[in-house]
């Protein structure tokens, strides 16, 4: 059980570190709000449960 909670935080600091990485690479300001939107972006474009479920719990962390 302790693995399975260990990787989900493994993959929201990576779902974080993709929205921050999104960001720089388009040239935009990083802020709260701007990796929080994102982050509801990569979970409005994906057809992946798991990255829809992974990137709303990133973006609830930062709220």
């Amino acid at each position: 059980m302790q693995d399975n909670d260990s990787d989900r935080k493994a993959l929201i600091g990576c779902a974080i570190g993709t929205a921050v990485i999104s960001l720089m690479a388009n040239g935009h300001a990083l802020s709260k709000e701007n990796i929080i939107y994102e982050l509801e972006r990569i979970k409005a474009y994906s057809s992946d449960l798991q990255v829809k479920s992974i990137s709303k719990a990133a973006a609830d962390i930062l709220r």
